[in-house]
């Protein structure tokens, strides 16, 4: 069994090995996490967090399941990062979502986008989350801090 996708990255250069290795690693991770904070989301009430990350979930499983012989490494980074970038935004105005770990991962992801990215799009994702954190600050500003999903 060939659980990081060793198999399939040998045609490529040693740059796109490691980021399709990496990319499957962050996809695995991401699964298991997801899932015991659903478990943990779910005993304490927090309904709208568990559809969010259960889709999140769903969403890195079936780009897990078809990466790499279905979907390139390009086409996986920008589903998987696009799915990351949707589930911090969403979780700074769903109730039950701890803000501060959000804030702290959105500081932290230019680092991933850019290694993966590389330079200019980069800075268009980056552009793009800089966006987003505007239009949920707006959002917040205007109806409040919460959105609620029951």
């Amino acid at each position: 069994m060939d659980l990081f996708n060793f198999r399939y990255f040998k045609q490529y250069s040693d740059r796109e090995r490691l980021k399709g290795v990496l990319i499957s690693i962050l996809l695995l991770f991401g699964i298991i996490i997801m899932s015991l904070d659903i478990y943990s989301s779910y005993v304490q009430s927090h309904f709208g967090m568990v559809y969010l990350e259960l889709l999140g979930m769903i969403s890195y499983v079936v780009i897990y399941s078809l990466f790499p012989k279905y979907i390139n490494i390009s086409k996986t980074i920008n589903l998987t990062i696009f799915i990351l970038i949707s589930l911090i935004l969403l979780s700074l105005i769903i109730e039950g979502a701890n803000y501060y770990y959000a804030l702290f991962w959105l500081a932290v992801l230019p680092v991933y986008i850019f290694f993966f990215l590389g330079l200019y799009r980069g800075i268009v994702w980056t552009l793009v989350v800089i966006v987003g954190l505007f239009l949920v600050s707006l959002n917040s500003f205007f109806y409040g801090l919460h959105l609620c999903m029951m």
